[in-house]
């Protein structure tokens, strides 16, 4: 696709993008959401299915934590969230967007919106990211600090952090 296309077909998604609160009715989409990204990486499906816990949002899960979507033309494309750790900074427990809408700025813009209320002394903030998903943390300013044991035995999960405010 020509350059040009690509920037006007970007711009024309996300001026109609909106990123809002979820709402536990929104729990099967978000999790269906959570579980195609994830399987977008190519990953087995024992191991994804090992995964369901973490990948599933359920209502009185959405209505007891921060939680954001994305929408696009009335569809959600993407979801957000992150748990306060007892320090009084976050930890982001899940930032997924729909295959299909990856590369369109649609997670820059989830998270953006869940650190528009964070003040300085609650940085840094806590990522575990997948592993497919560092360079998109490292973009957004992240830097990694180690790593933690993950399903199945012998995997590893980098843990980033948001180290300062940053402009996103």
């Amino acid at each position: 696709m020509p350059f040009l296309v690509s920037c006007y077909l970007f711009l024309l998604i996300n001026s109609s993008l909106k990123i809002l609160p979820a709402d536990p009715a929104d729990a099967e989409k978000l999790t269906a959401i959570a579980f195609a990204a994830k399987r977008h990486w190519g990953y087995p499906e024992e191991w994804i299915q090992g995964w369901a816990v973490d990948l599933t949002y359920t209502p009185d899960f959405i209505a007891s934590h921060i939680v954001i979507k994305a929408v696009i033309d009335d569809e959600i494309v993407g979801v957000g969230m992150w748990t306060e750790l007892p320090a009084g900074n976050y930890e982001l427990e899940g930032l997924w967007v729909l295959p299909d809408s990856i590369g369109q700025g649609i997670g820059r813009r989830l998270l953006s919106t869940l650190l528009a209320d964070v003040t300085p002394d609650q940085y840094p903030i806590k990522i575990v990211a997948d592993p497919y998903a560092v360079g998109f943390y490292e973009k957004m300013g992240a830097v990694y600090v180690g790593e933690i044991p993950s399903t199945p035995e012998g995997r590893f999960l980098p843990v980033m952090e948001l180290p300062l405010p940053i402009p996103l």
